[in-house]
């Protein structure tokens, strides 16, 4: 999954596949955005070693993502920093946080439910 171009700031990194993560405005679901998360590796992990957890990986940040959904502010602004911590903090359930340099949260497309 390269749609996102490469980084060159971390030149290992695992496209996970595309999650779903609902958007709440004033405490109700306003709609659902769809990321690809994108896990930036720390020097020396082995990313075949890696990508064997990938499936246990994507199933902690779905229903980390439902339990801390994005925020959208007044102005539409979505505040997706939180979640994105959350899903971090989650990643480290299944694989060795230090493993994990930074993750990225790719994409902006949001469905409103409406």
């Amino acid at each position: 999954m390269r749609e996102f171009g490469e980084d060159e700031t971390c030149p290992r990194n695992v496209d996970v596949p595309s999650i779903v993560v609902p958007v709440e405005s004033h405490h109700y679901l306003y709609g659902y955005a769809f990321v690809t998360p994108r896990i930036c590796l720390a020097r020396g992990v082995s990313e075949t070693r890696f990508i064997e957890r990938l499936h246990f990986m994507v199933d902690v940040m779905v229903r980390s993502a439902h339990r801390h959904p994005f925020h959208m502010d007044d102005q539409g602004v979505i505040d997706r920093e939180a979640t994105r911590e959350v899903l971090l903090s989650a990643l480290g359930e299944v694989v060795d946080p230090a493993q994990i340099e930074r993750l990225d949260l790719l994409g902006s497309d949001i469905r409103p439910m409406n």
